[in-house]
């Protein structure tokens, strides 16, 4: 196929891909009207079409340049199984950060409070020492200390059995 036939194919898939974009809307808009389906799932349905509508013109044009596809599928896996794991550490990464926010403006405890919970089948009890941004310092005994992720804490009930007081 020759570069300019290249063009031509590509510029019918591009106004085709258009085309189809706005009949499907319009086809979603007649009949929702016509059966009496509420705009919300109108615009969902719509949507998912147009999203269709765009990966057959991005197949479209993957055919008609040629691009080897199992180089796409490779890079494709490859990117994907990349963002799971990055969103995952991100995820853990940011709740614990949303927690300590959380924690900090709401103030249902605070440092020196006496505080308990449970961890588990396991209840843990003991005084806050410090709150950073990933974990809360809790000493639950004279020897022991334990850093519990705010996201884990922030999830539990969590009981303030004596309060320190302001004037301390």
């Amino acid at each position: 196929m020759t570069f300019l036939m290249q063009l031509v194919f590509t510029a019918l898939a591009v106004v085709g891909g258009f085309a189809l974009n706005a009949l499907a809307e319009s086809s979603v808009r007649t009949y929702g009207e016509a059966r009496g389906v509420d705009t919300a799932h109108q615009d969902m349905l719509a949507r998912m079409l147009r999203y269709s509508a765009t990966v057959l013109a991005v197949i479209a044009l993957v055919l008609i340049w040629g691009v080897n596809i199992a180089s796409i599928w490779v890079l494709g896996t490859g990117l994907l199984g990349f963002l799971g794991v990055a969103l995952f550490a991100t995820w853990s990464f940011l709740s614990s950060i949303m927690s300590a926010f959380i924690i900090f403006f709401t103030m249902p405890y605070g440092v020196g409070d006496q505080i308990s919970f449970h961890d588990g089948s396991t209840e843990r009890e003991g005084t806050i020492e410090e709150m950073t941004l990933f974990f809360v310092h809790l000493r639950d005994s004279e020897t022991t200390s334990v850093k519990i992720p705010n996201s884990l804490i922030l999830q539990r009930s969590v009981r303030v059995t004596d309060r320190k007081k302001d004037d301390e």
